[in-house]
């Protein structure tokens, strides 16, 4: 729907609503967009159900002087505003940011009046920062920076922003942050976000995406999940490698256990579980065999190098075969 045929006969008093200010956005949506983000934030502060509904629904708990056009409030608070190219009937079409209602950001392309389609980066704002996400933001925005950080974003040497990021946060703060998780937020801000393709509305093909936790995925997408070969790298450290479908490890995969000197299982993966494969322990020993739960069970084998012990498992006990 294009901004004309949502908005409709101005109801309210004469006020410019073609007026576009410097930012490209224009002027009085920008003002009803900013009054209701003020209203919308209180009210999540106030614990109300329904917070936003509630808000939308009551135009006079959050307008403010001069009353627009009650059509033109409809259509901010439905699809947000927007700043960038337009079609013959004034619809999002090409390159251009939307800062929605809940607060979310997008800056990309638009086809069909308004489908995320190609390049762009989707800002999940309203689902706020993480304490360390925030953490690296405020060490970037302090006075008193080290000047390697400045320069180095300045330079946009995003890794070695990252490293020096990670390692104040560690040493002053004594908070464990990756130093990629810390070189995204110095290069995307501090909130969740997605960046890669978009067909139709929907995350394909290549992609980044960070989560709220810190874990971070590069890989393959298909209808806004995580479809294809990926690698993800959780905030505990650990690392996935292999393929996905609809969102979850399925396919031929390696996972690497930080905590457990790198210990790792390769193999086949089945809805988020491994179901057969190697378990490759930090000391060599390696166990073949099937899986249940991300545990082994059934039957399978112990490699020592030197020597092979066959067996099963059974209720997590390792039973040897009889000789």
């Amino acid at each position: 729907m294009s901004d004309n045929e949502s908005v409709g006969e101005d109801t309210g008093p004469q006020v410019d609503y073609d007026e576009i200010g410097e930012d490209g956005f224009k002027v009085v949506e920008k003002e009803i967009y900013e009054a209701y983000q003020k209203a919308l934030q209180q009210a999540k502060l106030e614990q109300e159900e329904d917070a936003e509904e509630e808000v939308k629904l009551d135009y006079d708990s959050w307008e403010e002087e001069p009353e627009y056009s009650e059509n033109v409030m409809k259509y901010v608070i439905t699809y947000g505003i927007y700043s960038g190219e337009v079609d013959s009937e004034n619809g999002r079409n090409g390159e251009g940011t939307t800062w929605y209602p809940n607060g979310d950001i997008f800056k990309g392309s638009y086809v069909d009046d308004g489908k995320k389609d190609g390049e762009g980066l989707y800002i999940y704002k309203s689902q706020g920062k993480s304490p360390q996400d925030e953490l690296i933001e405020s060490i970037a925005k302090a006075d008193k920076a080290p000047a390697r950080l400045v320069q180095a974003i300045e330079d946009e040497s995003w890794e070695k922003a990252g490293i020096i990021a990670s390692e104040i946060a560690a040493k002053d703060h004594k908070v464990n942050v990756q130093p990629e998780q810390a070189a995204l937020v110095l290069q995307f801000g501090p909130y969740p976000f997605y960046n890669g393709k978009f067909m139709k509305n929907e995350m394909v093909g290549e992609g980044l995406r960070k989560y709220k936790d810190g874990s971070i995925y590069r890989g393959e997408f298909s209808a806004n999940e995580r479809h294809g070969f990926g690698k993800m790298k959780y905030n505990n450290g650990d690392e996935y490698a292999g393929d996905w479908s609809n969102g979850k490890k399925h396919g031929e995969g390696s996972y690497f256990f930080k905590q457990l000197n790198h210990a790792k299982y390769v193999g086949k993966w089945e809805n988020g579980n491994i179901i057969s494969g190697e378990w490759i322990m930090s000391n060599g020993i390696v166990y073949n065999g099937n899986f249940e739960d991300n545990v082994p069970d059934g039957e399978g084998s112990f490699n020592f190098g030197s020597a092979q012990l066959k067996g099963q498992f059974y209720a997590e006990k390792w039973i040897p075969n009889a000789k």
